[in-house]
């Protein structure tokens, strides 16, 4: 006898099989790409994504949606930043540490377990710190120790700013930015037009340091567990996560 019914595949069982055969497309194209080495051929779309970088970054923000590669630098122009640049008692002057560092100082706070809550220090936030130090002692300000231990009297040296020289001069060798500065024409004080270097308008490689604050500002509502930092920085292998 003929079997008149024909076996049919309702809508929902075709868009199933759809769905998992355009996944295992997908990930069978990015596995290749990878074991093949083409996969950086694909980097160009991450420079639709807009990185935060302090101190613009200085308010609170969630800034990008990417975790960048612990070896990704991102272009950074250097442009003048009035706040940066004025005069105490200025109309753009700005409190520095408020500007550039977290509410408690740039600390990021860590739970070490059995009650025990520390502020790491965080060497970013200790180098503006250390900067701001400077600032302040130019201009004749009441200095702030916030980076210091407490009960270090030595901190209340008023050439503890030496120290700070040091540590800055150090960073910046460590840091090593290679950036080329072009020199281009600028009028200096005689009125004569020179060929003068003031760092601006070239393009760096910055990390960024927005996704950095970020972390360290979270810790103070809820300090991070020790474990979840890297051996000695705040990121496991040195990758910074973008919240």
């Amino acid at each position: 006898m003929e079997n008149k019914f024909k076996p049919t595949t309702s809508p929902l069982l075709r868009f199933i099989l759809y769905t998992i055969f355009l996944s295992t497309a997908l990930i069978s194209t990015f596995i290749l790409l990878a074991h093949k080495q083409l996969l950086p051929l694909l980097a160009p779309v991450q420079n639709l994504i807009v990185y935060q970088i302090c101190p613009e970054a200085h308010i609170h923000t969630k800034g990008a949606s990417q975790t960048p590669p612990a070896s990704e630098f991102h272009p950074k122009i250097f442009t003048p930043i009035p706040a940066l640049e004025a005069a105490l008692g200025d109309p753009e002057d700005v409190d520095w540490d408020e500007y550039l560092l977290t509410p408690n100082g740039g600390f990021i706070m860590v739970d070490e377990g059995e009650g025990v809550t520390k502020g790491y220090g965080v060497t970013m936030f200790h180098q503006l710190h250390c900067l701001g130090m400077i600032r302040t002692m130019l201009f004749g300000g009441p200095m702030n120790h916030d980076h210091e231990v407490q009960g270090a009297e030595w901190s209340k040296n008023p050439l503890h700013f030496l120290h700070c020289l040091d540590y800055i001069a150090q960073g910046i060798i460590c840091t090593a930015d290679d950036t080329l500065e072009v020199p281009k024409p600028t009028t200096n004080a005689m009125g004569k037009v020179v060929d003068g270097i003031d760092g601006m308008g070239h393009e760096h490689q910055c990390r960024n340091a927005s996704a950095l604050r970020e972390k360290v500002l979270l810790s103070e509502s809820k300090p991070v567990w020790r474990a979840a930092l890297g051996r000695t920085s705040v990121f496991s292998h040195r990758a910074i996560p973008v919240t």
